[in-house]
């Protein structure tokens, strides 16, 4: 791996880590679906409105 190809790795790895940070404290329900509406993302918010907080939506997650 070249040193420009870590660079934009580690940089898309810190782009991630942001978004996980911004959709699990969100103050309002928020949730991101793949076109066959599957998870990508959802919020601490999203889970309790729609009754998935006691349920692991990083499992649903593809």
């Amino acid at each position: 791996m070249s040193a420009s190809e870590a660079s934009e790795l580690a940089a898309l790895r810190e782009s991630e880590g942001r978004l996980n940070l911004f959709i699990n404290y969100a103050p309002v329900a928020l949730a991101m679906f793949y076109l066959q509406m599957r998870y990508l993302a959802a919020s601490r918010r999203w889970a309790t409105d729609f009754g998935l907080a006691d349920k692991k939506i990083s499992e649903r997650l593809t």
